[in-house]
């Protein structure tokens, strides 16, 4: 499967407001990528230990006493999120 691809013709500006926020799910990914060994490790995962990794850090947010824990639970389910997305595209 291939990575998808934004036709050419379909560029866009991402809002600024995002940008923080993009910034912190790609510090997240690194250091997920650090942690456990990049795409050698994340190509080993089913579709199903995805959902459960990522229902994981969900459940971490619902349960925040803060809306900081909150953020940064949800950081790490949309970092794991784009894990998943880079693994399926390799395959």
């Amino acid at each position: 499967m291939t990575a998808h691809k934004t036709h050419p013709s379909k560029k866009f500006a991402i809002p600024a407001r995002r940008m923080p926020i993009y910034y912190a799910i790609e510090l997240e990914r690194r250091a997920q990528d650090g942690q456990w060994g990049g795409a050698a490790h994340d190509d080993l995962h089913s579709n199903s230990e995805w959902i459960a990794l990522v229902s994981k850090q969900l459940g971490q947010a619902s349960a925040g006493t803060s809306k900081a824990s909150a953020r940064t639970a949800f950081i790490k389910a949309a970092a794991l999120c784009c894990a998943a997305i880079e693994s399926l595209d390799r395959a």
